[in-house]
């Protein structure tokens, strides 16, 4: 089905809040020894990051679209990070998939924008 689990997104998020650079190489790393390509990769982290912020705002919690022991884990991680933070992961991640499809090593291209 190739739908990578909900919890290397968390773990990655965790990390980038801890900026543990190692860690989050090593989990792609993880993530691409599993067979799953790159741009489905920023795309579901990207996603992750969205609807963290979705649950900032209790107006924006019903656009949340999980089940409720996933829902359980985003509230969770939700309340230890910042708006500004999660602002600025999807700004990111949006530029580096946009430039994504251009680049001839799509793996140094993630890595990058996971350091």
């Amino acid at each position: 089905m190739n739908v990578l689990d909900y919890d290397y997104y968390f773990s990655l998020v965790d990390a980038f809040y801890r900026n543990d650079y190692a860690k989050t190489i090593l989990i792609f790393d993880e993530i691409l020894d599993k067979g799953f390509n790159e741009t489905n990769f920023l795309n579901g982290l990207m996603k992750h990051f969205r609807d963290l912020l979705m649950l900032q705002n209790p107006g924006t919690v019903k656009l949340l679209e999980v089940g409720e022991n996933i829902a359980k884990k985003y509230e969770v991680q939700a309340k230890g990070v910042s708006v500004k933070f999660l602002l600025k992961g999807i700004q990111l991640l949006n530029g580096f998939s946009v430039e994504h499809k251009a680049v001839l090593d799509k793996r140094l291209h993630v890595e990058l924008a996971l350091i």
